[in-house]
């Protein structure tokens, strides 16, 4: 009479691991850096799943040590339906599984679908690898205050000297000055998605893209800060968030200041008018308006434990 071997199962090993406390519960990140999806273990889950990482071992095994480290009974059918999960997400070491990642390593994943449509893409890692030591500075405390102090003397400007703003923004649409507008939108752009990258990459992070892409019908750049989820601090996590949103804010705060001491013949007076005009709009109104809705999505998706996380997606909250 045959008999079929027990089943051995493993979890891959160049998953990463991140253990996060969020609301006084500890819950366990890990990422499939092929992939470049994150999924997320309650506690128990995790503790089960940390059985997996030593090397192959049957399902009735796992279950009886699951049981000892739990303090409850665990069946090795429960065991087995959790193997098959891990299936799905291909997070097991199988051959059937490592057949699927050789077919997935390399390619770039893109969302082709109505809602995430990803046009245009590079992989930015050198980039922000030469950036970063050179951008220290940005992350000091001195810097943050002036920024603070900078954003405060802008809100304090337009509000003081709204009649003039208000009768200086008509001027630009003109065709002197609407091919000043989309140089000067895309260069704060840059600047804005490369904070929320360098500030990822400034935390230990790793940004795998930036590009452009439609969300809802609306054309949008990105930049791919996934990494964050596996911070396991929130306020750092909170950072990457922020990150774009805030140097924008400085530029325009700068460049308020600066658009108010020159004269509004000079060049510089109308390039700073510009981005406070159209840089302030989108970061006070659109920008804000289309985070709270990606944000709110993401959060679903971010607190169901074990669910995947897809990195096109959670790159969204970096616009």
């Amino acid at each position: 009479m045959s008999h079929e071997p027990a089943r051995r199962v493993q979890l891959r090993r160049d998953l990463e691991h991140s253990r996060q406390l969020q609301q006084g519960k500890t819950y366990l990140v890990v990422k499939d850096p092929v992939t470049r999806r994150y999924f997320r273990f309650t506690e128990a889950q995790s503790s089960i799943l940390e059985l997996f990482m030593d090397g192959p071992e049957e399902v009735s095994v796992i279950a009886e040590r699951a049981s000892e480290t739990l303090n409850t009974v665990i069946s090795p059918l429960t065991i087995d339906s959790f193997c098959k999960s891990l299936e799905e997400k291909l997070l097991l070491e199988a051959p059937e599984i490592r057949e699927r990642l050789a077919a997935i390593r390399g390619q770039q994943l893109q969302g082709r679908n109505f809602l995430y449509w990803k046009i245009a893409s590079l992989n930015p890692e050198r980039i922000f690898a030469w950036l970063l030591p050179r951008t220290r500075w940005a992350f000091t405390p001195s810097f943050q205050l002036f920024a603070l102090l900078a954003i405060f003397a802008g809100f304090s400007i337009t509000y003081l000297n709204w009649p003039s703003l208000s009768g200086a923004a008509p001027g630009l649409f003109s065709i002197y000055g609407l091919l000043l507008i989309w140089p000067v939108i895309f260069t704060v752009t840059t600047i804005h998605e490369f904070s929320h990258g360098l500030t990822c990459c400034h935390y230990g992070g790793r940004v795998h893209e930036v590009g452009f892409m439609l969300i809802y019908f609306s054309p949008a750049f990105y930049c791919d800060v996934s990494d964050s989820y596996m911070f396991p601090k929130r306020t750092n996590r909170m950072a990457v968030a922020l990150a774009g949103g805030f140097a924008q804010l400085t530029v325009w705060g700068i460049c308020t200041i600066i658009w108010r001491l020159t004269d509004p013949d000079v060049f510089v007076n109308k390039l700073a008018l510009i981005v406070v005009v159209f840089s302030g709009l989108q970061t006070l109104l659109i920008d804000v308006t289309s985070k709270g809705l990606v944000s709110s999505k993401r959060s679903l998706i971010v607190f169901a434990a074990g669910v995947k996380v897809d990195a096109g997606k959670a790159a969204a909250v970096a616009l």
